[in-house]
């Protein structure tokens, strides 16, 4: 195995004001879903129970379709759960909200809009003057590395750059509550671990509390300062686990790989 480290770099700062919010208080109350299958249910989440910390790192394992990414769909207000409840700061989520924003596996930016457009949507959406938007467009560009790319169009950037840009759309709204749903599921190694280290730079800076569902371990053992390993569907909580190493972290951290064994064992995966 190559020895791996995540170095932070140079401090950026943060977009606006409001960056400098803590994150939200997260709260997952015996949440259970199911899917309507041609009139037959699916159950694909069972009463699962989770509070994050504001400004907290969670990372979500688990097997392929056991109803991670399900989960933060619930938590971003996209559909309501069939039973229990999801609060942020102790109000239940109703729906969607700039506040709480879902980056996806595939970056989804409009090829018709150029980087800075697509970053600007959501302040367009939410009614700011174009002055005040341009400049927190450029500021969001700056902080995941992209100044000198506002007009590029979307089919001129590579996989990393176009994901940096899917984080600038989000993070110019200032979340307090950011859901990665595998968002470096698709990118080559090399750039896998670069943005890993933007990610964790960015939290860092901007204090946002994180869920990051991956089926990468060491990147949840990198990145989290807890992970979480669901069962197969419907999913329940099998574990969950404090990593309690300093950053950066090192990939070959004796205490990371006694880890990484244990949750590949919980998920009944050869080591």
């Amino acid at each position: 195995m190559v020895a791996t480290t995540l170095e932070r770099p140079t401090p950026v700062a943060p977009v606006g004001a409001a960056a400098k919010a803590a994150g939200a208080r997260l709260t997952v109350e015996a949440v259970s879903h199911a899917f309507d299958i041609r009139g037959t249910a699916l159950p694909v989440l069972d009463r699962v129970s989770l509070d994050v910390a504001p400004g907290g790192f969670v990372a979500l394992l688990g097997p392929s379709g056991c109803g991670k990414s399900t989960l933060l769909r619930l938590v971003a207000g996209l559909e309501p759960p069939d039973a229990g409840r999801i609060t942020i700061d102790g109000a239940q989520v109703a729906g969607p909200d700039p506040s709480r924003l879902l980056v996806f596996q595939d970056p989804t930016l409009y090829p018709w809009r150029t980087v800075r457009g697509n970053v600007m949507l959501g302040l367009e959406a939410r009614g700011i003057a174009g002055p005040a938007r341009a400049a927190r467009a450029e500021a969001a560009l700056r902080l995941v590395g992209l100044d000198g790319f506002s007009e590029v169009f979307p089919h001129q950037l590579s996989g990393g750059m176009a994901q940096r840009a899917a984080l600038a759309r989000a993070l110019v709204n200032a979340p307090r509550l950011l859901l990665l749903d595998e968002p470096l599921g698709k990118l080559d190694a090399l750039t896998r671990l670069s943005l890993q280290a933007e990610i964790l730079r960015l939290w860092q800076e901007t204090r946002f509390t994180a869920l990051l569902v991956t089926h990468d371990v060491e990147e949840a053992l990198v990145l989290a300062e807890r992970v979480i390993v669901l069962s197969d569907r419907p999913a329940a909580i099998r574990a969950d686990i404090r990593v309690a190493r300093p950053y950066p972290r090192h990939r070959d951290d004796p205490e990371l790989v006694r880890l990484r064994r244990s949750i590949l064992d919980s998920l009944g995966q050869p080591i």
